[in-house]
């Protein structure tokens, strides 16, 4: 009986598309953006690094790595949650040894222009920390 639910549970996932069969990817990634991580403890999105990491690191998952790493280039691009882009950017840049990923960072880092990405991601953060303290000195 559980295994005719569970094959059930399978076969609708598989109908609902693409997204409902990489093992909670989307939920996890969902849980880091911004408008979803203040709304929770600061344990689970800790854990939902967790897990993105340990689902990149399986080989049935490479596939899903290229569009999460163009998802975290534009957090980055839009100033939408930089800190998990970078954190979640990071796990994808890993490889089997040194050399792999050294090679992916800098394959990456030209690709998508991180340098200047950074930066720019930097100064929007100093402004909207600046404009913030601003405010707040108004109101004291």
């Amino acid at each position: 009986r559980a295994n005719d639910r569970r094959r059930k549970a399978t076969a609708k996932a598989g109908e609902a598309g693409d997204s409902a069969n990489y093992y909670g990817l989307n939920l996890f990634w969902d849980m880091l953006q911004p408008e979803n991580e203040s709304k929770l403890d600061k344990e689970i999105t800790m854990k939902a690094t967790a897990c993105l990491n340990l689902l990149f690191k399986s080989p049935f998952l490479a596939s899903k790595r290229e569009e999460y790493i163009n998802m975290c280039v534009k957090g980055l691009e839009n100033n939408h949650g930089e800190v998990n882009a970078l954190t979640v950017f990071q796990i994808l840049m890993k490889g089997t040894d040194f050399k792999e990923t050294a090679q992916k960072i800098e394959d990456n880092v030209n690709k998508f222009k991180l340098i200047e990405l950074f930066f720019q991601n930097s100064k929007h953060y100093n402004e909207a920390t600046a404009k913030a303290l601003s405010e707040a000195a108004k109101d004291s």
